[in-house]
């Protein structure tokens, strides 16, 4: 927040910190124009698996960008995935200048979702249970 405040962009960058609910993180997404996820890689340790963060922003129809990290592996070719500062920048740039990226990453954000509804991977877990012989 010391940086925002030495840059005077206040008025266009919100961290938010701690427990929000559904429907207040749903509301302010709708009123961004971009998502962004900076996770930093950690060190210590690798952590794999996914998180729903990324996931909730793209519901919402805001273009996302989630960052290099494993948690955002399985958003390879649906969202850039920034890997510095410098690209982060770089990829926020595009979809602040083009409406054809931001639409394009919307579109690729809406078709991953709909691939993996809920509905899409109950019915595959089904079809592949149907054919598993007892």
């Amino acid at each position: 927040m010391e940086l925002v405040r030495e840059l005077g962009i206040e008025g266009q960058v919100a961290l938010i910190r701690g427990y929000q609910s559904d429907e207040s993180l749903d509301a302010y997404l709708r009123t961004n124009q971009v998502a962004v996820f900076p996770y930093v890689r950690n060190g210590e340790h690798t952590v794999y698996g996914v998180t729903g963060a990324a996931r909730l922003a793209m519901a919402t129809g805001t273009p996302t960008i989630a960052s290099d990290v494993p948690q955002f592996d399985d958003l390879e070719g649906v969202c850039p995935r920034p890997a510095t500062v410098d690209d982060i920048v770089a990829e926020v740039s595009t979809l602040f200048n083009s409406k054809e990226a931001r639409t394009a990453l919307v579109a690729r954000q809406n078709a991953f979702l709909e691939e993996t509804s809920w509905d899409r991977v109950a019915k595959a877990h089904l079809d592949l249970m149907s054919g598993v012989k007892e």
